[in-house]
């Protein structure tokens, strides 16, 4: 997978995670895996994203590419402004051109973006959750 192209701002308290994805599964496995302190949110398509990001403030948008997202790129893109300015961008993907396409684009909005390869396991994107904390 790509590195991530800025130094990730850390915060103290547990990360709060916002995940872009056609259903639950990656927001249910990341609790699980994560544990009870990290708050994930899941929205099935980007209009919600506004809604859950006042009650949310979330430290990390993750996109899941591999649960059919239906959102084009320009979309999310535009998505972003809704968001805290500091928060971290993945991007969950089986290292497809569009990933890469997604990648590259939103790298150009200045916010920290990672573009995390599912193939290599889920352990990297536990990582850069992880690498957000303090």
């Amino acid at each position: 997978g790509a590195e991530p192209t800025a130094r990730f701002d850390r915060s103290a308290s547990p990360p709060r995670v916002l995940v872009l994805a056609a259903s639950n599964r990656l927001a249910r496995m990341l609790k699980a895996a994560l544990g009870p302190s990290v708050v994930t949110v899941g929205v099935s398509d980007i209009n919600s994203c506004k809604e859950a990001v006042h009650t949310l403030i979330p430290n990390i948008f993750l996109v899941d590419l591999t649960d059919g997202v239906g959102a084009k790129h320009q979309a999310i893109k535009s998505g972003l402004e809704v968001l805290p300015p500091r928060t971290i961008v993945l991007i969950w993907d089986q290292g497809t051109h569009e990933g890469e396409l997604l990648a590259n684009m939103l790298m150009g909005t200045g916010r920290p973006v990672a573009w995390v390869d599912r193939r290599e396991g889920v352990d990297p994107l536990l990582d850069h959750i992880r690498a957000s904390q303090g």
